[in-house]
């Protein structure tokens, strides 16, 4: 909430890089569809579910392969 609030929805991005992190609410893979639901909760669309989940992500690594 916080970094879409404040910059926009095309900044927050979700990583899947779960190996060596310690985080005490997302342990896993498994754990994102609770947070898929959470974001649906806190009435949040489709479309910006999906710019967080991987389409601001691909954004990115687009620009960078297309700066190259």
């Amino acid at each position: 909430d916080y970094l879409a609030d404040k910059y926009s929805d095309a900044i927050p991005a979700i990583g899947t890089d779960f190996d060596g992190i310690n985080d005490p609410v997302i342990t896993g893979p498994a754990e994102l569809a609770g947070l898929e639901k959470q974001l649906k909760d806190r009435r949040y669309n489709t479309n910006r579910i999906e710019k967080i989940f991987s389409k601001n992500f691909l954004r990115l690594m687009k620009r960078m392969s297309d700066s190259k």
